[in-house]
């Protein structure tokens, strides 16, 4: 499976290249290059990689520590897909057949937002209703009002939590990376949001929080 590079470096020319010129020398081949984020002469962007058969991710993260400015925040192992591309068949494919929409939604949400694992539970009980492949088992309290938002976990589970039409919440997960970035949780409540209005579930997304016991991300 492919290893996604979370990467923080200066907002200038040259820089992508000194990066793409140091992973290539170490024989990592560049699959995808997404910007987050531009701001205050920083950059942060997902580099979605190929790494040699020998090599694992901490050392493609070493091939990046000679380049001033540049910080590696995390890596971790994701889909080699583009994120619109995902989007897009998984709302296709709802259109085909709107009767399957929810396990859809949630078996195409870990590799939209390059998590691990998505659920769905019922607002406000939250009984899981639909969850993906290596989903662990989940047991949290009752759901209030759901607004979209990241958060931790006890376990350093990190987490983006968006609303799903009036009744429930679709819930994403992945271990050992960094916090979800807001352009994520945008493409997931985006994604959300269309598949609940496709299948008649309301999305009337009033400003609320979810109750599940974690540590909110700063």
């Amino acid at each position: 499976m492919p290893t996604r590079l979370r990467v923080r470096m200066p907002d200038r020319p040259g820089t992508l290249g000194r990066l793409a010129a140091a992973l290539g020398a170490g024989g990592v081949d560049i699959r995808q290059i997404r910007a987050l984020d531009r701001a205050a002469g920083r950059a942060v962007a997902d580099v979605l990689v190929a790494l040699p058969a020998a090599m694992l991710p901490a050392a493609a993260a070493r091939l990046l520590t000679g380049i001033p400015g540049v910080r590696l925040e995390g890596c971790w192992q994701a889909s080699d897909s583009l994120e619109l591309d995902l989007g897009l068949e998984a709302l296709a494919e709802t259109l085909a057949a709107p009767h399957r929409a929810l396990p859809v939604l949630v078996d195409a949400a870990p590799r939209v937002v390059a998590a691990h694992w998505a659920a769905a539970l019922v607002v406000p009980s939250g009984r899981i209703v639909r969850a993906s492949w290596r989903a662990p088992r989940l047991a949290p309290g009752p759901l209030g009002e759901v607004r979209p938002h990241t958060s931790t976990a006890a376990d350093g589970t990190r987490l983006a939590v968006v609303p799903l039409g009036r009744e429930h919440a679709l819930l994403a997960g992945r271990r050992n990376a960094p916090s979800f970035h807001q352009s994520e949780l945008r493409s997931l409540t985006t994604l959300a949001r269309a598949t609940a209005r496709l299948i008649g579930l309301v999305a009337d997304a009033r400003p609320a929080r979810v109750n599940l016991s974690l540590v909110a991300d700063h």
